[in-house]
Formats: C-alpha cells, sequence, structure tokens
C-alpha cells in the first residue's frame, strides 16, 4: 500500500521566528515552562527551555545557610543542655571508660588523667602476676625436675618460718642443727629456690610498707597525723617485730570459725561455708556441746567474709590495734578513705602474718587447716592477692584524688556531673566489687563456656593480626606518614629480630615460651623500658599471668597429672592461641607506635603515652575497668559478653567521622578523614563492600526510596541489597576478572575471599555489628522472640545448640548431634571431614556440593574455622530468599486469616465492611505478588474449609477433635465439656424464651 504522506527529506519550510528560509528538518519546535509549542524555529533563533520562566511551578526550599558556621558548637551544645538529668546519667553509662574519659575530658582534663591511672593500676596488677607467674613457673620446674624436692623445701620453709630462724644466713645468731641439716638436705638447687623464695617476699614486704606509706601521705590528713600512721606501720616491719625467715602462712577461703576468746583463740578459714561447717560441727561433738549452745555462748563464732574476720580477730594483734585505733581518731574527710585504709593493712597483714603471737592463732588443729603447706599453692595465692591488693593500695587514693579535682574544676557547669558521677561508679566497682552472687558464678561458667564454643577454633587466633592491618596501619600511616607507618609496621614482621622465643628465669636457667617483644635481643635501652612499660600500663597483658590461677586452685601434687597436662593442653589449643596472637598483636602497633614518635622526636613518657593511645584505639582495650558498668557483673555479663568489640569499633568510627567535621572541630580534621578512610579502605579489601559500615542501612534506603507499592513487586523491591550484590554487580562487572577471579566477587566480598578461597569476609565485616540477620518467622510474637533470643547472648545460642544435639541424637543423626554438641575447636574438624567424604548438604538433606568438590585449601580452612567462599555465599544468599519468600507467605496467611475472620464477623453482625476493605487489601497484594495472588475461588474454598473446622469445634466445645483422631481423643474431650454443653443448653433456652 502506498504511504499516504511523502518522506520530506527535501522539504522546507519558514523560521517562525526570523522567517527566513530553511530546510523544514532543521526546524525545531520552542519549549516554554517544559511544553512543546507549535513555533518552530531555525538553529539560530531556537534556544532552549528557560528555567528561571519555571518559578512557582515547583516548592523549592532555599533556607540561608549560618553567617557563622561556629554556631553549630554553641547549638549542639544547648542540646546538649536541655537533655534531663536522667537522660545525661544514661548517655553515659553506654560508652567504654577510655571513651567516657576523652570525651568528657574535653571539658573536664582531669578526667583524662582519672582514666591513665585506671589503666596504671590494671597494669601494675598484670606486672606483680607476671613477675610472680616467672617464679612460680621456675619452682614448678625444680619440682617436676627432683620429685623429693616439693616435700623437703615445704618442710625448710614453715619450720623456719615458726622458728624465726633462717638457715640459709651464714650469719645468723641463733641456729637450729635440725633446720641446718634440713637446709643442707635440699641441695645446691633447693637452697636457690629457696634463698629466691625469700627474696621475693622481703620485696614484696618492702614494697607494701612503701605503699602503704604512700597512702597515707595521699590522704587528706594534716602532716602529724601521716607521720604518726607512718610510723605505727614501721614497727610491723622492725626487727623484733617481724619474722625472719618471711614466709606466708597462708590461708584458704573467706569462710572462718573463731574458737576461745582473748589470746587463747584460734582461727579457722576454710574454701566453703560447707567445710567450715563440718568442722564446728566435729569440734563441737569434741566438746560434747551442742554447737547452738557453743555459738549462743561465744566459744565458737562463725563468719562469711573478711570484713567481719578482721573486725573479730585485729584485737588479737597490739600492733593492728593500735595501728588502728590512730586511724579512727583522724577526720580523713572522705569515710571510703579511712576504711580502705584499714582494709588494705588487713589484707595484706593477714596473708603475711608478721607478728608470731598472732600466727599461732591460725596455725592447724587436728586437721582442720588454719594455714596450708602446699608451697607452690601458697606463693601462686599470696601472689594473685598482692598483685590485687597492692596495685589498689597504690592508686585507691590517687583514683580519689583525682576525680576530687575534677569535680572541683566543674564548679558552675553542674551539666557536666554525669561524667564525673559515671566514672565514680566505675572506680568504685574497680577498687570494692563486692562479694560474688551466685548468678555471677554462674555468669563467669557461661562466659568461659561461651568462648570455647565459638572461639576455641584457631581462624579466631589467625583473625586477630588482621586487626593490626585493618585499623592499626590507618591510624600509624594517617598520623606518622604513609610510608613510614607501612615501614615501621613491615618491620614488625621480621619475627627473627623482633620477638624473643627464651626467657631467662630467675635462678638463670632459660625456658623456652611464646614469643614476644619481650624476649627479643637488639632492643635500644628505651625501647626496653618502653616494653616494661606496656605492660604497666596494660596494653598488653602478661603470658604467664593465668598460669598463676592454675597453680593457685590446683594442689602441687595433681598439677603433673594426667588430668592437669590434659585439662592444660585443651586450654592452650583452645585460648592460648588466640591470647598469644592477640598480644602479639598488640605488642606490634605499641612497639611501632613508639619508635615512630621517638623518630618524631618526642620524649620517652610523650611516645608512651602515645603508643598506649594507639594501640588502644587500633585494637581496643578489654580490660575490666574499661567496660561499661552493664557488662561487668550478672545477666548484662552473660548477654553483652562478646559486645565489646562492636562497641569499640562504633566509637572509634563516630569519634573519627566527629572529627573529620569542619563545622565540628578547629583541629585534626585531615588526621581523622585518613583515618576513617583508610579503615573503609582495609576493611573493602578484607570484607569487601558488603562490610563496609552501615552498608545495609545504606541499601536499605535505597531501596525504600525506589519502591513503588502500586506495581508487581521484583526482587529487588523486596531485597534490594541481595539484588545489588547476585545482580546488579555480577552483570555489571562479573564479566570483568582479575587473576581469574570476577571483579563482582572481589568487589562484593573482598579481596580476601578471592586470594585465599575462605569467609573471611564475614569475620572482618563491620556491617551489621549490632543487628543479625534473623530467621523469618510468621507471627509478630514469634519475631519478638527470635530478637530476644538473639540478643540473650552467645551462651543462649550454645544451650540451643545443645539441644538442638539431643535432639539429633534422639533422631538418630548422629553426625548432626556431634557437630551441634562441640565447641569450635572439635566442631571445624567434624565439618572438615564431612564435606571431604561426603560433601555440603542443606539442613533438608539436599546435595549441595558432591564430594571431592572441595579443593585441599578448603578443607584446610574449614579445618582451622574458615568456611569455603564457594559454600557460605550460596547459604547466605539462600538464607536471604527463604527469608523473603517466607515473608510473602506470611503475609499472603495473615490476609487470608483477617479475610475470614471479617466474613465470620459480617455474618454475625449483618456490617460487612471489614471484609470489603480486607479485599481491597487483597486487590493491593495481588497486584504486588500476582505469581502468590488470591483469587475468588482459592478465597471460596480458604473460608469454607475454615467454617467446617469452626463448625467441628463448635461441635465438640472448642476441643481440637477430627476425623483422624476422634477414636483417640473422644471420650475425655466429652467427659471435660459436659458442664459446658449444659451452660450452652440453658443459655439457649433462656434466649428461647426471651424471644418469646
Amino acid at each position: 500500500m502506498a504511504n499516504r504522506f511523502a518522506n520530506g527529506a527535501k522539504a522546507f519550510g519558514f523560521c517562525d521566528v526570523c522567517g527566513f528560509r530553511f530546510d523544514l528538518k532543521k526546524l525545531k519546535n520552542l519549549v516554554v515552562k517544559t511544553k512543546q509549542t507549535q513555533i518552530k524555529a531555525c538553529p539560530q533563533c531556537w534556544t532552549p527551555d528557560q528555567p528561571q520562566l519555571q518559578l512557582g511551578m515547583y516548592p523549592v526550599a532555599d533556607p540561608q545557610a549560618l553567617r557563622d558556621p561556629r554556631q553549630a558548637l554553641p547549638a549542639m551544645r544547648q542540646i546538649w543542655k536541655s537533655a534531663t538529668y536522667a537522660q545525661l546519667l544514661l548517655l553515659v553509662k553506654l560508652p567504654t571508660t577510655e571513651f567516657l574519659s576523652r570525651w568528657g575530658g574535653s571539658s573536664i582534663p582531669e578526667l583524662i588523667n582519672t582514666n591513665v591511672l585506671l589503666e596504671k593500676m590494671g597494669g601494675l596488677t598484670q606486672q606483680l602476676l607476671h613477675s610472680s607467674a616467672v617464679m612460680a613457673q621456675t619452682i614448678h620446674k625444680a619440682f617436676k625436675k627432683d620429685k623429693t624436692l616439693q616435700r623437703k623445701l615445704e618442710d625448710v620453709a614453715y619450720a623456719s618460718t615458726l622458728a624465726q630462724i633462717d638457715p640459709s644466713n651464714p650469719d645468723a645468731v641463733e641456729r637450729s642443727p635440725k633446720l641446718d641439716q634440713m637446709y643442707k638436705d635440699l641441695g645446691a638447687k633447693g637452697q636457690q629456690i629457696f634463698k629466691l623464695i625469700l627474696e621475693h617476699y622481703q620485696n614484696m614486704s618492702d614494697y607494701f610498707a612503701q605503699l602503704l606509706d604512700e597512702q597515707i601521705a595521699n590522704s587528706n590528713v594534716n602532716p602529724e597525723t601521716q607521720n604518726r600512721l607512718m610510723a605505727k606501720i614501721r614497727e610491723i616491719y622492725e626487727t623484733g617485730q617481724k619474722i625472719k625467715p618471711y614466709i606466708p602462712l597462708v590461708r584458704r577461703g573467706d569462710f572462718w570459725l573463731a574458737v576461745g576468746s582473748g589470746k587463747h583463740r584460734q582461727f579457722f578459714t576454710f574454701a566453703t561455708m560447707g567445710e567450715r561447717d563440718a568442722a564446728a560441727e566435729a569440734m563441737a561433738k569434741e566438746r560434747r556441746t551442742p554447737l547452738e549452745q557453743l555459738k549462743e555462748d561465744q566459744d565458737f563464732v562463725l563468719g562469711n567474709d573478711i570484713g567481719t574476720l578482721r573486725r573479730a580477730s585485729f584485737d588479737s594483734s597490739s600492733i593492728l590495734k593500735s595501728l588502728f585505733d590512730v586511724i579512727d581518731a583522724e577526720n580523713f574527710g572522705d569515710p571510703n578513705v579511712r576504711e580502705e585504709l584499714k582494709d588494705s593493712i588487713y589484707q595484706l597483714y593477714l596473708t603475711t602474718m608478721p607478728e608470731q603471737s598472732f600466727r599461732r592463732q591460725f596455725i592447724s588443729r587436728k586437721n582442720i587447716t588454719g594455714f596450708s603447706t602446699d608451697l607452690l599453692r601458697n606463693f601462686s595465692t599470696t601472689g594473685v592477692k598482692m598483685a590485687t591488693q597492692l596495685a589498689k593500695i597504690k592508686y585507691a587514693p590517687l583514683l580519689r584524688n583525682s576525680l576530687s579535682a575534677a569535680q572541683d574544676s566543674i564548679v558552675g557547669r553542674e551539666e557536666l556531673q554525669p561524667f564525673i558521677t559515671e566514672m565514680q561508679a566505675r572506680i568504685n566497682q574497680q577498687l570494692n566489687p563486692g562479694a560474688r552472687s551466685g548468678a555471677d558464678k554462674v555468669g563467669d561458667f557461661l562466659n568461659r563456656s561461651a568462648f570455647l564454643w565459638y572461639l576455641s577454633g584457631a581462624s579466631s587466633a589467625l583473625l586477630q593480626p588482621l586487626g593490626v592491618f585493618q585499623t592499626g596501619a590507618p591510624i600509624l600511616m594517617a598520623r606518622y606518614g604513609q610510608i613510614n607507618g607501612a615501614r615501621e609496621l613491615t618491620k614488625m614482621l621480621r619475627v627473627w629480630d623482633q620477638y624473643g622465643t627464651f626467657r631467662t628465669n630467675p635462678d638463670g636457667s632459660m625456658s623456652f615460651v611464646p614469643p614476644s617483644i619481650a624476649n627479643a635481643k637488639g632492643m635500644t635501652d628505651d625501647e626496653k623500658r618502653a616494653i616494661r612499660e606496656m605492660l604497666g600500663r596494660d596494653v598488653s597483658q602478661s603470658t604467664y599471668a593465668s598460669a598463676m590461677f592454675g597453680y593457685k586452685s590446683i594442689p602441687t601434687e595433681d598439677i603433673s597429672g594426667a588430668v592437669q597436662k590434659t585439662k592444660r593442653g585443651i586450654a592452650m589449643a583452645t585460648g592460648g592461641l588466640m591470647h598469644t596472637t592477640e598480644r602479639l598483636s598488640r605488642e606490634m602497633i605499641y612497639l611501632a607506635s613508639y619508635r615512630l614518635n621517638r623518630k618524631a622526636g618526642k620524649s620517652h613518657e610523650e611516645s608512651v603515652n602515645q603508643a598506649v593511645i594507639d594501640t588502644n584505639e587500633s585494637l581496643g582495650n578489654y580490660g575490666q575497668y574499661n567496660r561499661p558498668l552493664i557488662m561487668q557483673k550478672g545477666l548484662g555479663k552473660v548477654m553483652l559478653q562478646f559486645t565489646m568489640y562492636p562497641l569499640h569499633v562504633t566509637l572509634f568510627l563516630m569519634r573519627n567521622f566527629k572529627r573529620m567535621l569542619p563545622l565540628l572541630n578547629k583541629e585534626g580534621k585531615w588526621e581523622a578523614t585518613k583515618i576513617f578512610f583508610g579503615t573503609l579502605g582495609t576493611t573493602m579489601i578484607l570484607a569487601g563492600a558488603s562490610g563496609l559500615p552501615m552498608f545495609s542501612v545504606v541499601m536499605g534506603l535505597l531501596g525504600w526510596m525506589w519502591r513503588d507499592e502500586d506495581r508487581p513487586q521484583e526482587f529487588k523491591d523486596m531485597d534490594y541489597e541481595t539484588w545489588w550484590r547476585t545482580v546488579w554487580l555480577p552483570e555489571t562487572l562479573g564479566h570483568m576478572e582479575i587473576n581469574g577471579k570476577s571483579l563482582a566477587d572481589i568487589i562484593d566480598r573482598g579481596a580476601a575471599n578471592a586470594l585465599t578461597g575462605w569467609d573471611i569476609s564475614s569475620r572482618t565485616s563491620l556491617n551489621d555489628l549490632w543487628l543479625r540477620d534473623v530467621k523469618e518467622t510468621k507471627t509478630a510474637r514469634e519475631s519478638v522472640v527470635a530478637l530476644a533470643m538473639e540478643k540473650a547472648g552467645p551462651s543462649a545460642a550454645m544451650i540451643l545448640s545443645l539441644a538442638d544435639a539431643y535432639e539429633a541424637f534422639g533422631n538418630g543423626d548422629y553426625q548432626k548431634g556431634v557437630e551441634k554438641m562441640s565447641p569450635a575447636l572439635i566442631r571445624n574438624f567434624v565439618l572438615a571431614h564431612k564435606y571431604a567424604t561426603e560433601g555440603a548438604r542443606d539442613t533438608k538433606g539436599a546435595e549441595i556440593l558432591l564430594s571431592g568438590g572441595f579443593t585441599a585449601g578448603e578443607l584446610l580452612g574449614q579445618t582451622i574455622g574458615f568456611r569455603s567462599d564457594l559454600l557460605a555465599h550460596p547459604q547466605k544468599v539462600a538464607f536471604k530468599l527463604n527469608s523473603q519468600d517466607q515473608k510473602v507467605d506470611n503475609e499472603r496467611t495473615k490476609l487470608m486469616n483477617n479475610l475470614a475472620r471479617e466474613f465470620f464477623n459480617g455474618q454475625r453482625t449483618g456490617n460487612f465492611d471489614g471484609y470489603l476493605k480486607q479485599l481491597d487489601k487483597r486487590d493491593k497484594f495481588n497486584t504486588k505478588y500476582p505469581e502468590k495472588g488470591i483469587d475468588d475461588d482459592q478465597l471460596e474454598a480458604s473460608i469454607e474449609k475454615r467454617q467446617e473446622e469452626m463448625a467441628t469445634r463448635e461441635a465438640w466445645s472448642g476441643m481440637p477433635i477430627t476425623e483422624k483422631n476422634v477414636q483417640l481423643f473422644a471420650e475425655p474431650a466429652l467427659n471435660v465439656t459436659k458442664e459446658i454443653e449444659q451452660r450452652n443448653k440453658e443459655v439457649l433456652e433462656r434466649r428461647r424464651k426471651e424471644g418469646k
């Protein structure tokens, strides 16, 4: 058929503006206010639409900018001031103590010093534990080498202490042939150990006296009173009063029994209340007097804590009594200071018992222990107690003075009081933690179990050094230069000359130990001093300190047994490796920062302080004192067990994000910018884009902005994040490869996954630190329960896993049962073996990856705790897809239920408005999800089925009777519903009569 119009290739026309002739195809319509006109213009006369003509067509918000951007700070301060006092008190409870001190320190500089004192108190505890642990290991090593030495050394130690004769001193005036022979029988090694023990206790005794002097000097009393107190304390250590040789007669336990009165009174201490009560009953039986009568007559006095023991026994010591009389007579201002000083003196006095008259009251009586003779265990017990108490004695007055100075500095600025109030509460918790409740003990057990359950795999240890790269490298490179920071960190990787693996013991012997810079050779004198101060600032915990608690809690005879060796082996395999790699990571950052600061011209003290800041900012400070109070005790300690890491990372990112904003800071913006974006860069390498902070939140917002509820939903509308990762990214970049690896996968999950084939991304991700994905549930109630269980902490998840194991064993699925009941260390091996022999299956048994499909590298990764990226990524996507599918099904089920309910309501009331509204919702659902739409036939069938079910339940008075179970349940159902049937008949009869 011929065209109705010519193609106009050579047609001409005239410009409606200038009137000149042009080819028609060169003329264009003018556009005015976004609308096409029929005015044709030539290229010279044509102009684009003028935006100014569009004014008024659209709402325009054009707020005036601040004339002085610095006014933002006063505005923010006003917002802070406008908050209620209760809100401020709640807000300061959330961050770590270090963050709290730096936050409040901008207005109260003394709080920064308060935090440093807390660090030093924790550090002194670690130093003293370290020193005692090395000595304890030396003693244990000597005992293992000579099996007879333990008993000989214990006999000499306590016999010489009770006799007040030192057989190791050749110049001693008083001698004992028996003790001299016992000392000679020790041999050269035993004599050396004996002298080292005496020297250790002498040093601790002298340090105790020095700290008591310092504590009195730092108390706010007049100089005359200070001199009297110090003179009284020195009396304890004068030659006439102090026992030499000085080896503590250790009591064990805080449950005590006092028998008799006056100078004949004896004290016995026990580890448990049951042991104490049993001993009291036995002694009462010896006296042929009821225990209750002895207690009523005050012949027997029982107590459960050190405070009551102090009040019951201090009269027995003339020195303690006179010293406490002086303390009670003085006004210390703060009543806590007086009690702290008395407790400090008594705690260590009771441990060391320098007065012979006082010691005699704690000597053994017919196998009822007043003091223990297990030398190694006693050494460890006193080491732990001294480490804790001496640190408190030294820093308690300094901390209180610091808080007092901080309080004085906010006069007239009462809005800052919450900072000091919260810091006071945290310090009180460290100085006076109070008695541990049963809930605390249960919490400790659950936390230890959860640690073993989740973090015993080797992967947890290998992840620690990655923290150096992820957050440590950006900090050092931002503060000291890219090249300098990278060079120093690279130098720390030279393990052969930066870390030592041999330690010189107090007796001159050598021991192989985990690598540490503390044992390295080739360090300068300043670096060695910095390393010693590293432990003193609690930057790194002693590797050997945990040994003290083992020696303290186990009799020496049992330490070398098979059971204890097995326990130590398991402990080393589970937590020891992780502790070592964590310590090495902190040492690496600390020493690199110290060297960089010294090269920058800073003094030794300045460099140490900055190295502490850099290390804690990079890897966090997990000391007990740095935790919010809610994480330190009871239920909060269990539920929030693994939340210190997300808390540290969140505060780290928030701090640097705030610091890099130009309106909120005068300086440090560029450094903070480099740290913030540097951390994003390292996270991108380790975890990919999906591991960036707030990635899921940003993707969720984008999906919400672009979603259209009035059209059929695509997967993009349902889960934008998963769509972006699994559809858009592969379609856009999937065809590009780097060394055979898809660029889309590298961007999504990081180069570390692509390089190793292991799922490192999920373990280093900074996304979803606080809210993890939970399984989609059918009801709001189930959703709340699932969220509560997810927030109940790792212990709750561990208990649920054990319940799953019990169920699996009951079902005969032993493979699954072993997986569910095993800690990570064993579970990883079990899974690796299953993947190697059976391949991978989903929870319903469907085969995912055939046996032989895993590479050797992937199986190795699973053995140490890293899942195969090839398997992990599809499983995560499957979880997301199942969740979305379940979400749509839940919405459909809810709609069907609502439709049926409103239909039945309409039948009863005659008003079908609610049903019509639900039909409108049905239509919208069908528009969104046409594949799962509800047509009229399905709706009619559903309502008919529900009517039948309702009729059946009504016939049986609500009992769940069906055709399949009627034979089983009919009789009990009829028996229990007789009264209901009778009542219903009465109601119907009454209605019939009323109707007449």
